[in-house]
């Protein structure tokens, strides 16, 4: 398969099927984007246009909601300041297979630039990527692909680029640092970690991560890779389920393969299905393989189905399904006052212990605390006040690092 030229995206989704990456880059398939993907965007062009002089509050005034101005205040009291600096803003660079600058018809590698300032005195590029979405976490192959890849690009005797995450809903702005220095680059993490490629390229990462990637996808095949992705793809089943999904996303297919090269899954699944579970762990292992497969194909199916089952139902009305009324009805949402519960409970005379049995305190609150505003005590909650704990066993899809420790 060919994926040219690659991009971080295009990476993204290769790496979650290499068939949706087949049909966005090679297919002309257009991606279908969720109101808070929109928000994003709306949100990155705002954050530009007040970067590059515009009055901020006029600038907020053409948002076409009021999350979309909330997330550009937002972005704007995240980003870093620098003097004495060029910056550029969605800045579009392209290039080829060595990682050096060309025309777009000869690359083999491109992608935007949120924001990029070049220091010519410390010989420095930092680019800033700005994040709007509730999860925060970093893409290694973004990064590589837009710090390591294509700043170097253009500004091919650079010897640092410092890689700068800003996650607007927090304030939080991890940064990673890119330092090139006698056949070496060294990447420096926000908590110290470091990430070392040894090459005599100019740049080592071309030869010993870009290479490798698009070795990788040449030797693999345009075939769908069914899972959970297929139900929830950014908050929404994957846009090519059904038709235009040769894996078998429907059930027809899933029992009855129209695919050569296909899988019989629908005779693995019934197989499981008439086993006992006394005897299930006789099975062979391509059965289990090949029924779980099935399994992550119907839910699939199904989850797709009921979507478009209810958006049926808000155009024609109720649906009666064996004297049970199915439709779309208003509900109420229920809000809590959080400061008056507290004032509340503390009031009343709650010792810390009590409250923390009424309250919801969880990793992901305190993880999600904006470092701008609360750096050192959220910081020390981290560590201080939360332990790793043995969990109860779950089945599901096995990361690369958990593998690694069942080994």
């Amino acid at each position: 398969m060919l994926l040219k030229p690659l991009s971080k995206s295009t990476k993204s989704n290769f790496d979650i099927c290499p068939r949706r990456a087949w049909e966005f880059k090679c297919n002309g398939a257009e991606p279908i984007f969720s109101q808070p993907a929109a928000n994003g965007q709306e949100v990155h062009g705002l954050w530009g246009r007040a970067l590059l002089g515009e009055d901020a509050s006029t600038v907020a005034t053409s948002a076409s909601n009021h999350e979309v101005s909330d997330l550009f205040y937002r972005a704007l009291l995240a980003t870093p300041t620098r003097k004495s600096v060029t910056s550029t803003f969605e800045q579009y660079i392209t290039a080829d297979r060595s990682g050096v600058l060309c025309a777009l018809d000869d690359a083999w590698v491109h992608g935007y630039l949120d924001r990029i300032d070049h220091d010519v005195w410390e010989n420095t590029a930092y680019v800033d990527d700005l994040k709007t979405g509730k999860f925060e976490k970093d893409d290694r192959d973004e990064r590589h692909i837009y710090a390591g890849i294509l700043t170097k690009a253009l500004y091919p005797d650079i010897e640092r680029v410092v890689f700068t995450r800003i996650f607007a809903r927090s304030g939080n702005c991890p940064a990673w640092i890119y330092a090139w220095e006698r056949g070496r680059l060294v990447v420096t993490g926000p908590l110290g970690d470091i990430e070392v490629f040894a090459s005599h390229a100019d740049n080592p990462l071309v030869p010993l991560y870009l290479e490798v990637i698009l070795q990788q996808i040449d030797q693999t095949e345009p075939n769908p890779r069914p899972g959970r992705h297929c139900i929830s793809m950014y908050g929404q089943a994957c846009q090519f389920l059904g038709a235009e999904c040769p894996g078998g996303l429907d059930l027809p297919q899933i029992l009855k393969p129209t695919l050569p090269t296909q899988r019989n899954l629908g005779t693995a699944f019934l197989e499981i299905g008439r086993t006992a579970k006394t005897d299930i762990t006789s099975v062979r292992p391509e059965v289990a393989a090949d029924a779980l497969a099935a399994v992550l194909q119907l839910k699939a199916a199904t989850k797709n189905v009921e979507e478009k089952i209810k958006t049926w139902a808000n155009e024609n009305g109720d649906i009666v399904v064996d004297g049970d009324t199915y439709g779309w009805r208003e509900t109420t949402k229920a809000e809590v006052d959080k400061s008056k519960v507290l004032d509340t409970l503390l009031g009343l005379g709650f010792a810390p212990s009590q409250i923390a049995d009424i309250i919801n305190i969880s990793f992901t609150s305190l993880s999600r605390l904006s470092k701008r505003r609360y750096g050192d005590v959220r910081d020390l909650l981290l560590t201080s006040a939360v332990t790793e704990q043995p969990g109860s066993p779950s089945f599901g899809k096995i990361k690369e690092d958990q593998n690694d420790q069942h080994k």
